[in-house]
C-alpha cells in the first residue's frame, strides 16, 4: 500500500505519508486502518505528507463516496479537524483539491493547512521540526522498496 501512518495519541496526531500513485482502494484501506485504530478517536490532528505520492486515481465521484463514508465516522465531531498537508508539487496539489472537492454537501469539519515542506508543517502544529521529519522520514523508509545490497536507502523528503 502506497499510505503509511502512525498515531502519536500524546501529540494527538496521525502522521502518514502518501508515496507513489495512490488508488481509491488505498485511500479506503488508509480509512479503514486509521478509524479503525486503538488509538485513533475522532477529532485527532492529521499530518499528512504527500511529498513522494507521483500520481492518484482521478475519479471525484468515487472519491465523494469514500468521503460519505468518512462523514458517518466523524458524525459527532462537533469541532474542528486541524488537517495540515505537506503538497510541494502539482501532482499532490491535484490529489488534495479533488479530495477537498469531493467534501462539498458532507458534513466533515476540517480545516486544511496547505504546506512545502515539513519544517512548515512543524511550525504549524507547534512541534520540534527535526521530530517531525523524523516520523516522517521513519514512514518514507516503510514504503521505500528494499535496497540492493550495498546500496544505500534513498533519503525521502
Amino acid at each position: 500500500m502506497p499510505i503509511a501512518f502512525d498515531i502519536d495519541r500524546r501529540r494527538n496526531l496521525v502522521f502518514e505519508v502518501h508515496a507513489g500513485h495512490v488508488t481509491l482502494e488505498d485511500y479506503a484501506r488508509r480509512l479503514a486502518a486509521i478509524t479503525t485504530h486503538p488509538d485513533y478517536y475522532p477529532g485527532i490532528r492529521f499530518l499528512a505528507d504527500l511529498s513522494a505520492m507521483t500520481g492518484f486515481e482521478n475519479d471525484p465521484v468515487g472519491m465523494m463516496a469514500l468521503q460519505a463514508k468518512l462523514a458517518e465516522v466523524l458524525a459527532g465531531v462537533t469541532e474542528d479537524i486541524f488537517s495540515v498537508i505537506i503538497a510541494p508539487h502539482p501532482v499532490a496539489q491535484k490529489a488534495l483539491a479533488m479530495l477537498r472537492g469531493s467534501w462539498e454537501g458532507q458534513r466533515i469539519p476540517v480545516v486544511y493547512r496547505i504546506v512545502a515542506d515539513a519544517e512548515m508543517a512543524a511550525d504549524l502544529l507547534a512541534l520540534p521540526p527535526e521530530s517531525v521529519r523524523e516520523r516522517l522520514d521513519a514512514l518514507h523508509r516503510r514504503l521505500a522498496p528494499p535496497a540492493e545490497e550495498d546500496e544505500p536507502l534513498p533519503r525521502a523528503g
